[in-house]
């Protein structure tokens, strides 16, 4: 492992010590037109598994939580959806020379048509921007029957939460901050079945009159008739790394465990970092340790790391209390297993970010954790090379640790890059 400050980085002369680790939004447009699903290139063939919206499906996560639609909304679902499809297709837009600008017409079209018929488009509610209907006093999902299913069913709660990117613990607050409705149109998504143990993704439409848990930012996370786990269908980038460098946003990080009032919003400092832009986020000081949370892009399937590759990225805190290091400082998810790597103390950040390079190779001490490690005191065992290759293969999580010391804390994150350069 490699750390500097930023400044070193940038000046490879004072490039002087290296360290061994032991062993219903405004903005909806804006985020739809960023997360426009392009899973393939127009050359690549690409089937999507149709699913209606009264089928439980194959190997389904969870008993059905779904509520059937109302009626003021079924009585004008073909229209809404032949608009839709006469503007493109799920599969159209997946291949189309511009998806955002496909994808943006699809959207008007379809909640222009909603509006006239008297309903209230709430959210964009996918990748791909078509609407997602709410109305007065609707509850499409049981959110008690599903927190509660998973409560009596860690394994599927574990798979479950390696698809969100967040712990066993963080379930039913997730669940909770979730927004119910139903899909306006066919609306192309990765869902995810139960199958062996573990969360198998599946590239999919779900049928219009789908009822779906939708985030904040309107993407549906959890379809209702089957507890699914869902996913917005993103780009696979042929380029040999990914990065964050937040000078236009937060990209989508968040964080997990002790931070931020238990929610996983960071906060976007627009002026701070080197070039401008890093996030930042404040410990709650109620136990645990928490660690930012990389966003679907640095993940499989978006982004296919192998071993040898790097993980780069610029780590600050302002804590004044003492340094703890019993927590592991990178852990990496896969579908049955994690790795994680600690720090040496003399190399933990300071107020004064410090760059950090790492590689995801034996040779770098990586430890063996089980997949729900959640920044828990414990010693994993020494990683063997295939499972180093077996968490990169199946990627579902890649966490930064955030806090380093006893009481308040604040941390910030800039200039993050994984994979080969």
């Amino acid at each position: 492992m490699n750390v500097q400050t930023p400044l070193e980085m940038r000046n490879p002369a004072m490039n002087h010590h290296t360290h061994t680790p032991r062993s219903h939004t405004a903005l909806w447009l804006l985020i739809v037109l960023a997360l426009v699903a392009a899973a393939c290139s127009n050359d690549t063939d690409t089937t999507l598994e149709f699913i209606a919206a009264d089928d439980i499906g194959n190997d389904p996560f969870t008993t059905d939580i779904a509520q059937p639609a109302p009626t003021d909304y079924t009585d004008i679902a073909d229209e809404l959806n032949e608009t839709a499809n006469n503007i493109a297709t799920p599969q159209d837009i997946l291949t189309a020379d511009d998806p955002a600008q496909t994808a943006q017409d699809r959207t008007q079209a379809v909640i222009t048509t909603a509006q006239q018929n008297g309903l209230a488009v709430i959210a964009p509610a996918s990748p791909i921007g078509v609407g997602l209907y709410g109305g007065t006093g609707i509850n499409a999902c049981d959110t008690t029957g599903l927190i509660g299913f998973l409560e009596q069913n860690p394994q599927q709660a574990q798979a479950f939460a390696n698809v969100h990117n967040i712990t066993t613990n963080d379930i039913e607050d997730f669940i909770n901050n979730l927004t119910a409705g139903f899909l306006l149109a066919d609306t192309p998504l990765i869902n995810h079945t139960f199958t062996n143990g573990t969360a198998k993704p599946i590239d999919a439409i779900l049928e219009a009159g789908t009822a779906v848990l939708v985030d904040n930012q309107g993407i549906p996370r959890i379809r209702c008739k089957c507890g699914n786990p869902l996913k917005p269908l993103t780009p696979v980038t042929s380029e040999p790394y990914v990065e964050s460098t937040f000078s236009d946003g937060d990209e989508q990080w968040q964080v997990t465990g002790d931070a931020q009032g238990s929610a996983t919003a960071v906060e976007y400092i627009a002026d701070a970092g080197q070039p401008a832009g890093s996030i930042a986020a404040d410990d709650n000081v109620t136990g645990g340790t928490w660690y930012w949370s990389a966003p679907p892009k640095f993940l499989t399937p978006a982004f296919n790391a192998s071993e040898g590759a790097q993980l780069r990225f610029d780590l600050g805190t302002d804590g004044g209390g003492p340094a703890y290091s019993d927590p592991y400082d990178i852990v990496l998810v896969g579908a049955d297993r994690a790795i994680g790597l600690r720090f040496a103390q003399e190399d933990f950040p300071a107020t004064a970010p410090r760059t950090y390079t790492v590689a995801l190779s034996l040779a770098e001490g990586w430890d063996r954790l089980g997949v729900d490690y959640a920044g828990d005191y414990i010693d994993g065992t020494p990683a063997a090379a295939e499972d180093i290759t077996s968490v990169l293969s199946n990627l579902t999580a890649l966490r930064i640790r955030g806090e380093y010391t006893i009481g308040s804390d604040r941390g910030s994150l800039d200039n993050v890059r994984f994979g080969e350069w």
